[in-house]
């Protein structure tokens, strides 16, 4: 048999082998929202509920990634009435930058969240609430599991670990009083690293029994209004605890037979400073002595709204940072915090639309801002660039990119370009209900149908420059009633279009003004269109020191 009869006989076989081995199932990612309604491979544009997305023992396999969208998961929109049982090794959370996911239970006899067939299970970036008297938050009863910036509020026991288990930068609250805010049970190994365990009840409690229950803690506060921490055993097995970098109050610590605590030499006892821990807010103080007083820890570089650690970190769950009456927005931030510093900026959407009554401003900084949904102002906030670089806020709705809504008059836009990449007769660059005032904004439309800007009365626009490719459209539109200003501004459109400059459209039979002063108009149709399309409705457009070429007026 020659050498090469021998190399074809050999390739053979290769390839039947390679026939016959098991294909590996490819990972999935999977989508939820409340009240999905996909039953099957959960798409992200038509999600499954929480359930289907979860528990669905057909499409779901190990190593899947299940994203939950914003909203409220309870048994009206889609959590099974048992709660969410994860029986498979996935991967389950929130989308970076955007409100947390809360998944919701009221029962007492069922966790809100409990691995069971599982092995291992990841959680990170979302919170559970356990509303029934002596429920679970979030169990794991023998299994692995790792959770990462995760709240946690339970009228029971927040935290129940039973495995070989890691809780990291995450916060958790029991109201119970005879609750605990992580309770370790027989043949846990768990590993607690930048937590906050506030409870009425203890802060930490280990139980051993016929096996060990262990918990190693760094940069740990454990708060408990009868313990903060306590320990029991019923068997061989050994209950410990082992913290450093960790607030704590030794006179607080219940030892029993069979049960050791730990200390590093780096531990405090001065009580931890919050907002309003009566109330639920767990963030830190300044006067904290928690503040800088932890250890740098590469498992924990953010807190549990996800904003940075850096230097030298705070202890507990919450990195302390400065919330003042500005908030700050970056692109593709991940924090879901305060957003009161540079370092902790939101997305803009969330910056803008989750600002407090004492926020005043959102500081927009360079980059390019996606919106997948448009940005709804709600309340007459200063919206500005920082220094540098122009910002761009982009996307396509099919509607009003930037909406200046109800509680908006007095708001202002400054320093920031707006693109709509949609088309049709509801996209629109920035919109207002009347008293708004941008100033250096840049607003740009590229489809038919599509406005840059569209005013009404009180508005006032400086300094800018509105742009409209498509047809069919204005550069600036204004509908409503009462007068509306404009100062050096640029309202042109393509001039291959049939679409105006400037198009003044009152309501019904109402009056409405377009004010302009050194301005230009240009357009592919009228330069000005002033538009009384309803009987006793008046339309004006005054030009001072501005230039335009065609003017046409429609009405009665």
């Amino acid at each position: 048999m020659t050498g090469a009869t021998r190399s074809t006989i050999v390739a053979f076989v290769v390839a039947g082998l390679c026939l016959l081995a098991p294909v590996a199932t490819q990972a999935a990612t999977r989508y939820a929202e409340p009240n999905g309604d996909n039953t099957a491979t959960c798409p992200e544009t038509d999600p499954c509920d929480i359930e289907e997305a979860v528990e669905d023992a057909t499409n779901v396999g190990n190593g899947d990634e299940i994203v939950l969208l914003p909203g409220t998961y309870d048994t009206a929109t889609g959590l099974a009435v048992h709660g969410l049982d994860i029986t498979k090794n996935v991967t389950i959370h929130g989308r970076p930058g955007e409100p947390r996911p809360v998944i919701r239970l009221n029962d007492g006899a069922e966790p809100t969240v409990e691995i069971t067939t599982a092995t291992s299970a990841t959680l990170r970036d979302l919170r559970i609430e356990a509303a029934a008297a002596g429920q679970v938050g979030l169990a794991d009863t023998s299994q692995d599991l790792t959770a990462a910036r995760v709240q946690v509020l339970s009228a029971g026991t927040g935290v129940l670990l039973g495995g070989t288990s890691a809780l990291r930068s995450s916060v958790v609250r029991s109201t119970g009083a005879s609750g605990a805010a992580v309770r370790t049970i027989n043949g846990a190994d768990a590993t607690l690293l930048g937590d906050t365990m506030y409870a009425d009840g203890t802060g930490l409690h280990i139980i051993a029994g016929a096996n060990a229950s262990t918990a190693t803690g760094q940069n740990d506060i454990v708060h408990g209004g009868d313990k903060d921490i306590k320990m029991d055993a019923s068997g061989a097995g050994v209950g410990s605890a082992t913290l450093d970098y960790s607030n704590f109050d030794i006179a607080k610590v219940q030892l029993a037979l069979n049960t050791e605590l730990n200390e590093g030499g780096h531990n405090q006892a001065a009580p931890p400073v919050f907002q309003n821990a009566a109330g639920g807010d767990l963030h830190q103080t300044s006067a904290s002595p928690t503040v800088n007083a932890g250890v740098a820890d590469v498992n924990t570089p953010l807190d549990f709204e996800s904003e940075s650690r850096s230097g030298t970190p705070d202890i507990g769950g919450d990195e302390f940072h400065a919330d003042t009456t500005a908030r700050h927005a970056a692109p593709n931030a991940v924090a879901v915090g305060r957003c009161g510093t540079a370092a902790s900026a939101c997305r803009l959407k969330l910056a803008v639309e989750d600002s407090a009554g004492s926020d005043d401003e959102v500081v927009v900084h360079a980059g390019e801002h996606d919106l997948t949904s448009g940005l709804a102002v709600g309340r007459p906030l200063d919206i500005h660039a920082a220094p540098g670089p122009r910002p761009l806020v982009i996307g396509n709705t099919g509607a009003s990119l930037v909406t200046f809504g109800i509680g908006t008059p007095g708001a202002m836009l400054r320093g920031l370009a707006v693109e709509q990449l949609g088309g049709g007769v509801n996209s629109v660059g920035i919109s207002t209900i009347g008293g708004v005032t941008m100033d250096r904004v840049v607003a740009v439309t590229l489809f038919d149908n599509a406005e840059p800007m569209s005013l009404t009365g009180g508005d006032v626009v400086k300094n800018s420059v509105a742009f409209a490719q498509g047809d069919s459209t204005a550069a600036i539109f204004a509908s409503g009633t009462g007068t509306a200003t404009l100062r050096n501004v640029t309202a042109v459109t393509a001039p291959s279009t049939a679409s105006d400059g400037i198009l003044v459209q009152p309501s019904f039979a109402g009056t409405l003004t377009i004010a302009a002063h050194n301005s230009i108009a240009s357009a592919g149709a009228s330069d000005l269109h002033a538009a009384a399309l309803d009987a006793g409705a008046h339309a004006t457009i005054e030009v001072d020191h501005s230039l335009y070429g065609d003017t046409n007026t429609t009405g009665p």
